[in-house]
């Protein structure tokens, strides 16, 4: 990931409801983690007011997979 890229991450947000930038994501990508659950365990995410709709996208999308549309955060 480019600095630039990295900084505007800092900015945006991953998690809208639980208020989690983006970069919490990445990083956590970054540091190993492999699949939404795993995020959502380091980063405090998916059980928000949209049940992990909006930041699992952004998660699939981090890891590079499709996200099923009946997708519901454990």
């Amino acid at each position: 990931m480019k600095p630039d890229e990295k900084m505007m991450a800092r900015l945006k947000p991953g998690c809208i409801c639980k208020g989690v930038k983006l970069i919490a994501l990445i990083e956590a990508i970054e540091n190993g983690a492999t699949s939404f659950a795993e995020v959502a365990a380091i980063t405090n995410i998916g059980d928000g007011s949209c049940g992990g709709k909006r930041c699992g996208r952004k998660v699939a999308e981090l890891l590079g997979e499709d996200m099923p549309d009946d997708f519901l955060a454990p």
